[in-house]
């Protein structure tokens, strides 16, 4: 007896931060500095812990590196992508360097 829906019929989805910064940038120091500004520099601090566990949450870098984690999200069935706390630099980017390269896929 098949009880409920079938799995490959599910929508998943991803809810995190987008942190997408120029080519070139020194994506550390400026996550660090965004943490700090949160005032979550106790709970974050800027220890590697804190940095690694935000860049490990949320989709953080340069547009290739934005690009790649994206599509590891999309390699285990991901479709959906709900991005909070984002600026508008790092949206314009967004569309402007990672978007268009997933219409060419």
């Amino acid at each position: 007896m098949h009880a409920g829906r079938d799995f490959h019929e599910i929508k998943r989805a991803w809810t995190g931060e987008l942190f997408l910064l120029p080519r070139g940038s020194n994506v550390r120091s400026k996550v660090e500095e965004y943490l700090a500004s949160r005032g979550e520099s106790q709970s974050w601090d800027t220890s590697s812990r804190g940095y690694d566990e935000y860049v490990r949450e949320n989709i953080v870098g340069t547009p290739n590196e934005c690009y790649s984690k994206i599509r590891e999200y999309l390699k285990l069935g991901i479709t959906r992508f709900y991005l909070e706390k984002t600026t508008t630099e790092s949206r314009e980017l967004f569309a402007k360097e990672v978007m268009r390269r997933f219409q060419t896929t």
